[in-house]
């Protein structure tokens, strides 16, 4: 109870502060689209709503700190954001007869190390090693240090839905109070990218989207990549969706056209995305 009530505070305050932002720039006038949401896909949003601000120089896209999902669909639900970008389906209780739901697409679930680790991938074995604390440092000698994300988060829930002997190996590694935890997934990149010998995860969009300075691992050998996915030789990969309401704005409606037009699509793809709605 204590953790939601400090989630909902800290949702209420990131949608204030996003409005005062945009009523203090004094350099736009018209319309505004909030959106917000897992920190995985903003990277992404942003890219996109740049693009769509030029086309539509009337529409404002204000893209919030990341909400997490959970923090993504109350924030719609209570019309504090226009839309919202998830990571996960909808649980039951927060489904609504007037909500717009659509997978626009996946992207790879991925390893990330510090850039001075010098492996090129890791294997299930690894990484079971690593979480259980048997492997604990790099080939070269370097120890390695376990960046992670919060138990409840979408991608340590993915991570551990991969096998049952990854998930013994997280619960061990979240257990150890020298794993740093990451609450947003830009915390995480950021542990990931200044401690040397960092091991940790993200997506795949959010590594390219935000330019993040880690090394992407391949995983038992086989490259993350949408094309991976699409052949399904790559498996671990994070569900992107979108929640709007069915009667929204005209500018919602016009982003989410823009997000399935010929220049979105290949925004979203250039930023390892496969599009799964088009």
């Amino acid at each position: 109870m204590a953790r939601q009530r400090v989630k909902g505070f800290v949702l209420v305050l990131l949608v204030v502060i996003g409005t005062m932002v945009i009523g203090g720039s004094g350099g736009h006038a018209g319309e505004t689209l909030t959106v917000g949401g897992t920190g995985s896909a903003l990277g992404t949003i942003k890219i996109l709503g740049e693009a769509f601000e030029k086309l539509h120089p009337g529409i404002k896209v204000n893209i919030l700190p990341s909400l997490g999902s959970s923090g993504a669909v109350d924030a719609i639900s209570k019309k504090a954001i226009d839309l919202a970008v998830v990571s996960r389906g909808l649980k039951p209780t927060e489904e609504k007869a007037d909500f717009s739901v659509i997978t626009y697409g996946r992207t790879p679930f991925v390893f990330v190390a510090n850039k001075d680790v010098h492996v090129s991938g890791v294997t299930t074995h690894d990484v079971v090693s690593i979480y259980r604390g048997g492997m604990k440092n790099w080939p070269d000698g370097k120890r390695i240090r376990i960046r992670l994300r919060p138990a409840w988060d979408t991608e340590t829930l993915i991570l551990k839905s991969m096998s049952p002997e990854l998930s013994q190996a997280v619960d061990i590694a979240l257990a150890d109070h020298e794993a740093a935890i990451g609450l947003t997934s830009q915390d995480n990149a950021d542990n990931v990218e200044k401690t040397q010998g960092a091991f940790g995860y993200c997506t795949l969009a959010q590594a390219i989207s935000e330019k993040r300075q880690v090394k992407v691992l391949a995983y038992n050998g086989i490259s993350p990549s949408p094309k991976n996915l699409f052949n399904k030789t790559y498996g671990p990969s994070v569900p992107l969706i979108i929640v709007t309401y069915r009667n929204a704005s005209a500018a919602v409606q016009k982003f989410t056209q823009f997000l399935f037009s010929a220049k979105g699509l290949k925004i979203m793809e250039d930023t390892g995305h496969l599009v799964t709605v088009r």
